[in-house]
């Protein structure tokens, strides 16, 4: 972590202390806001560093390279398989013969709600 960065959530963690919970939740949601703004720039800048290396690659015919900053490959191709779901549900819940074939099969996976700012 950016030495920086650590003084100023200490900073914010002080400021907290003299503010009401509204005026902290309003900075921590500025704060938050521009630290998504330098991430988006820095994921950009990432980007088209990526692509600069993969045109090098193109370049020199590889799809592989070792140097001192590290290893670089490119994968090999792969084929994804997917079904949909609320279609296959539908079906299942048209006809009792569909369901029993399909649902030993059907996974169901719980998500935790998570927050959202905006």
């Amino acid at each position: 972590m950016d030495t920086d960065y650590a003084i100023d959530m200490i900073n914010l963690d002080q400021e907290r202390e003299n503010m009401n919970a509204e005026q902290a939740l309003e900075n921590a949601v500025v704060e938050y806001k521009e630290l998504a703004g330098q991430i988006k720039g820095l994921e950009a800048a990432q980007k088209a560093v990526k692509q600069t290396i993969s045109d090098i690659f193109v370049e020199l015919g590889i799809d592989k390279a070792e140097t001192v900053a590290g290893k670089i490959y490119v994968s090999a191709p792969a084929l994804i398989v997917s079904y949909d779901t609320k279609a296959l549900d539908a079906l299942a819940a048209s006809d009792d013969g569909i369901k029993r074939l399909l649902w030993p099969h059907r996974k169901e996976t719980e998500r935790a709600g998570s927050l959202t700012i905006r």
